[in-house]
């Protein structure tokens, strides 16, 4: 069964995407991109029925974007602003097809400005 993940889960996630970045910098890639899309574990968090926490990371479409943008800003901060970092993200679900956001348009400006 799922469970609801920690402060330390939360750690762990953006140290995981901040080491992966910096590897590809090493390694010579010229970016990374981000994968917020189709139902992968960034995607759990800002969707609105995967994502039942009532902590800073869930509840609020604020909340819920927090984790992208958490993880995004320590990655940019990790690789420089001289690396392209891209995010995806989408309505779509590898197993729901169907998904769109509740708030439509203004939940995707909410998103795409965060």
């Amino acid at each position: 069964m799922p469970v609801e993940a920690t402060k330390k889960d939360i750690e762990n996630v953006i140290q995981g995407f901040v080491n992966a970045a910096v590897r590809a910098k090493s390694a010579g890639f010229d970016g990374v991109e981000i994968y917020g899309a189709n139902g992968y574990l960034l995607d759990e968090f800002l969707t609105d029925y995967t994502n039942q926490g009532t902590d800073e990371y869930g509840g609020s479409l604020s909340n819920r974007v927090r984790l992208l943008v958490e993880v995004s800003s320590a990655v940019r901060q990790a690789v420089g602003e001289n690396f392209i970092v891209g995010i995806r993200i989408s309505q779509g679900k590898v197993n729901d097809y169907e998904h769109k956001w509740a708030g439509k348009e203004e939940e995707a400006k909410v998103i795409s400005n965060s």
